[in-house]
């Protein structure tokens, strides 16, 4: 099986895109290849087979993402960035952003359960996620009540 095939000549600047995510992309791929326990024997066959080329140096960036999405399909993740938000995390601060809109002085109040409850400024210092879910369900209460009091208030 031979992925993207065709692009064998030489690479030239017009065709390979930034230089940057070139060398980017060869970094990852070289960090995967070590992550998956690849052997070199390995690696230069997977390369052969799918690309007819023995070294990584000879494909072009369109193919090094198609070998990247490849090696991911098969499983490989890669490594959180330092001071790079998880994604559960991400996930969290934006459901409590969201809560806290939809509340009358939502943002405010926010900030004010931030201090008390997880010991920071605001929700996007916030990384304990017991915390978070503490805080999304005390909001979730003050939504519910705030839309009981709009209920009651717009029915009499």
């Amino acid at each position: 099986m031979r992925i993207l095939e065709g692009n064998h000549a030489p690479r030239s600047p017009s065709q390979e895109g930034p230089e940057a995510e070139r060398k980017s992309l060869l970094a990852m791929l070289h960090i995967a290849k070590k992550d998956m326990g690849w052997t070199d024997e390995f690696y230069r066959s997977l390369l052969e087979t799918c690309f007819g080329v023995s070294t990584s140096a000879a494909l072009s960036n369109l193919q090094l993402r198609a070998l990247m999405a490849s090696i991911r399909n098969r499983g490989w993740k890669p490594k959180r960035k330092p001071g790079e938000p998880e994604e559960q995390v991400l996930a969290f601060q934006t459901r409590i952003k969201v809560i806290a809109s939809q509340i009358p002085d939502g943002n405010e109040r926010l900030r004010g359960l931030c201090k008390s409850i997880c010991g920071v400024p605001s929700v996007g210092w916030c990384r304990d996620v017991a915390k978070m879910k503490r805080l999304l369900a005390i909001l979730g209460n003050i939504l519910r009540q705030e839309r009981e009091r709009s209920t009651v208030a717009g029915g009499s």
